[in-house]
């Protein structure tokens, strides 16, 4: 899962970074949170983007499942909500 360091972007950037912007929105999480589910956050910048990392070992199945679940609870506070049209 791909997401951006705050130290490096804001979220209406990050937002016009996004391929379908319109469809998409911005939420807030302390990485450390994130690490506790346990999964692994690393920094891994592009040359155009030098706030992108990486959220790994989501795993498959069951586990995906109940990471989705633990990661909602994390994401719980949006930035910017998805516009629904």
């Amino acid at each position: 899962m791909s997401i951006e360091w705050q130290k490096y972007t804001n979220a209406e950037r990050c937002l016009q970074g996004a391929l379908s912007p319109n469809e998409n929105g911005i939420v807030e999480a302390i990485v450390i949170k994130i690490r506790v589910i346990p999964l692994s956050v690393i920094h891994n910048p592009y040359d155009h983007n030098q706030a992108h990392a990486n959220v790994k070992n989501l795993g498959e199945g069951v586990t995906l499942t109940n990471n989705r679940l633990k990661l909602h609870r994390v994401f719980s506070e949006w930035s910017i909500p998805i516009q629904v049209n």
